[in-house]
């Protein structure tokens, strides 16, 4: 009978480094979008994004405080128009440095 260690050594092997930690991991890519469309609306991001519009509004602020992109003026609505959406005709331009 054999009572010796059965135990077998285990390699370790090291886990990949995670990326690095970025607040907003979709900011980049808006940023790319926004800047090779010139002006979007915050529809077209949502359709891009597969997101709702209410979530990107924090990553579009933050790009606008940086100087990247602006606002545009929302359009008043047409006289007498109820179908149009004043959140759908949100647009932003990119600012060419």
């Amino acid at each position: 009978m054999d009572l010796g260690c059965r135990h077998q050594t285990a390699t370790v092997i090291a886990a990949p480094h995670p990326p690095p930690y970025f607040p907003f991991p979709m900011l980049r890519d808006i940023q790319t979008y926004i800047a090779s469309h010139g002006t979007v609306s915050i529809q077209d991001l949502a359709l891009k994004f597969h997101t709702d519009s209410n979530a990107l509004q924090p990553m579009l602020q933050r790009l606008n405080r940086k100087g990247r992109i602006r606002q545009l003026p929302i359009p008043e609505k047409c006289d007498g128009c109820t179908c149009c959406d004043l959140t759908s005709l949100e647009c932003y331009e990119w600012v060419d440095r």
